[in-house]
C-alpha cells in the first residue's frame, strides 16, 4: 500500500464542485456508509435481440433473458468473492489516495439496513458525531455483451451522494463508470480509464476470475480517484 494513501478507519460510534480553493477539501472527516449488503457481480446482455416479432415472443425473449442473467451473476459472484472483491473499498481507497494531501480523514462506518436514504445519514450523524462531511457510495461490478454474441466487457458503476454533516446542498450528487459506459445517460463517464480486458463467454469469466476481479478493482479505484479530484476543484 503506498505510503502517501489515507488509512480508510473503521468507525464505530447535481455534481456541483465545492466553493473552495483548488487543492482544499470541504471536508475534514468524512463518514462514508458500509453498504449493509453484499455485493453481486452481475453478468448482462445489452439489447438482446427477441425470438419472434410478437408481443409474447418478446416477453417469452425477456423472462429466458432475466434467468439466465441472474444464474449467471449467481456464478460469478460465488466466483468473484465479494470479499475478495470489494469494490465499495477499492472505491474508497481512490478516494482517500485522491485526498491524500488534503488533511482530510475518511471513515468507514458500519450502518443498518434503512427505509431510505435519510435513514442511512442519520445513522452517520449519531455514529459519528464530530464528522463534518457525509457519503452514500453504491458500487457495482458487472460485465456487458452486446446482443449476447460480443464478448464480455468489465463495467463499475458508482452511485455517490456527498453533502455536509449539517444539510445542504450536496457538493456531489450523481452516478460515475468506467469501463463498459454505464447504461444510465446522466452518468459521468470516465472515458480515459482503460479497461481493456474482454472474456468471450461466460466461462471463460469464471476460468480468468482473477483477471474479472482486477479489472473491476480497478474501475473501482479509479472512480474513487476522480471524485477527489472532483472535491478539489
Amino acid at each position: 500500500m503506498p505510503s502517501r494513501r489515507l488509512v480508510l478507519h473503521a468507525a464505530l460510534g447535481s455534481l456541483a464542485a465545492p466553493a473552495l480553493a483548488a487543492g482544499r477539501a470541504p471536508f475534514r472527516q468524512l463518514a462514508v456508509a458500509e453498504p449493509p449488503f453484499e455485493e453481486i457481480y452481475e453478468v448482462l446482455i445489452a439489447m438482446a435481440p427477441p425470438l419472434a416479432r410478437t408481443a409474447i415472443g418478446k416477453l417469452v425473449t425477456q423472462g429466458i433473458t432475466e434467468i439466465d442473467q441472474r444464474q449467471k451473476a449467481a456464478a460469478l459472484t460465488a466466483a468473484l468473492d465479494p470479499e475478495r472483491t470489494d469494490l465499495h473499498q477499492q472505491f474508497l481507497l481512490g478516494l482517500a489516495d485522491g485526498l491524500a494531501d488534503a488533511d482530510a480523514q475518511v471513515l468507514r462506518v458500519p450502518v443498518d439496513e434503512a427505509e431510505d436514504e435519510r435513514g442511512l445519514l442519520g445513522q452517520l450523524r449519531e455514529r459519528v458525531p464530530k464528522a463534518d462531511a457525509l457519503m452514500l457510495a453504491n458500487a457495482s461490478g458487472r460485465f456487458v455483451a452486446l446482443h449476447g454474441v460480443d464478448s464480455y466487457a468489465p463495467s463499475v458503476v458508482v452511485g455517490v451522494k456527498l453533502l455536509p454533516a449539517g444539510g445542504g446542498k450536496p457538493w456531489i450528487d450523481g452516478v460515475f463508470s468506467a469501463g463498459f459506459r454505464s447504461l444510465d445517460p446522466t452518468a459521468v463517464h470516465l472515458a480515459d480509464v482503460a479497461l481493456p480486458e474482454r472474456f468471450d463467454n461466460h466461462a471463460a469469466l469464471l476460468a480468468r476470475a482473477d483477471t474479472a476481479r482486477a479489472a473491476l478493482q480497478r474501475g473501482a479505484l479509479a472512480i474513487g480517484t476522480a471524485v477527489a479530484r472532483r472535491l478539489l476543484g
